[in-house]
């Protein structure tokens, strides 16, 4: 406890006791069953996730920003985009190719994306 001069009310603890929805509960039945049967660790589970958080769109804001102001790292990026983000520390894993490209006088790329109707 610590010491001063009001008092605190009693209270139920706070709890989030939101009810898992059914692919929750199917998520950590398999991780568990993964885990007991020796195919992965709890700690690589651990780490995929922490792998998965990480990535965000700052990541490529980061990669943006160093090209505006590095021009030695702009043409790596523009030559080897995979090589370029490693030396930032982003590890793209798996992912086989990363291109960058440049918009230029002439040339304006835009971005779509085609996993949804957004």
């Amino acid at each position: 406890m610590h010491e001063h001069d009001h008092q605190h009310e009693a209270h139920a603890p706070i709890t989030d006791a939101q009810e898992l929805t059914y692919y929750e509960k199917r998520v950590y039945a398999i991780q568990s069953l993964l885990v007991e049967k020796g195919v992965i660790t709890a700690d690589e589970v651990r780490r995929a996730v922490e792998d998965m958080d990480a990535r965000t769109p700052a990541l490529g804001a980061k990669v943006v920003a160093r090209a505006w102001v590095d021009p030695a790292f702009k043409a790596c990026l523009l030559a080897d985009a995979k090589a370029a983000v490693a030396e930032l520390g982003i590890d793209i894993g798996s992912l086989s190719t990363l291109v960058a490209i440049e918009n230029t006088e002439r040339v304006h790329n835009v971005v779509v994306c085609t996993l949804c109707s957004c």
